[in-house]
């Protein structure tokens, strides 16, 4: 029997794998769709091109999920595309391990940088978007607390400098709840 799940929710898709056998393969189907792409570039990113074995990550790195559903109590997952990316890692480190030769250490710190920005757009995502914008404006843009103002139109610096202050609290308290979870699980 087929089953439509591309508007179910990747927490409603991950309680599927887990806990529904008829439904467990289209579930995971419909994941590798979704996430499939960065899942790929991860492991094509960490393993320097090297295709086949970014494959067999890809493949390792779903394995390791279904594992991971299945092994114990229910999960709340606050971003599949995190967790997945941090299972690809994983598994991109295993396959470089067991490979007869060694990393470069200049390597490793581009790997955490590529998984530094998966997350920051995850975060800026998640603020509003009035308080998105400004932080885009002011601080990846660079401009100042004026210049943005005008830029956004309809605002003062003053009112940009709030919404700054205001945002980058929020993010702060986004990314201490997220260390601690992170600790947590």
């Amino acid at each position: 029997m087929a089953f439509d799940l591309t508007g179910a929710a990747d927490q409603a898709l991950l309680e599927m794998v887990r806990t529904d056998p008829t439904k467990a393969s289209p579930a995971m189907s419909e994941i590798i769709r979704r996430h499939g792409h960065l899942v790929y570039a991860v492991a094509v990113d960490m393993l320097h091109s090297d295709r086949g074995l970014a494959e067999d990550v890809f493949q390792e790195t779903f394995l390791r999920l279904v594992r991971w559903l299945r092994g114990g109590q229910p999960k709340q997952v606050r971003s599949l595309r995190r967790l997945l990316a941090i299972f690809a890692r994983r598994a991109a480190i295993d396959a470089l391990r067991a490979r007869p030769h060694t990393v470069e250490l200049t390597e490793v710190g581009y790997e955490v940088n590529l998984l530094d920005c998966i997350y920051a757009r995850e975060i800026m995502d998640a603020l509003p978007e009035h308080m998105r914008r400004v932080v885009e404006a002011t601080v990846l843009a660079g401009l100042s607390s004026s210049e943005a103002a005008l830029a956004l139109g309809g605002t003062t610096a003053e009112s940009i400098r709030q919404v700054k202050f205001r945002a980058l609290r929020l993010l702060r308290r986004m990314q201490e709840a997220d260390e601690h979870e992170s600790r947590v699980t």
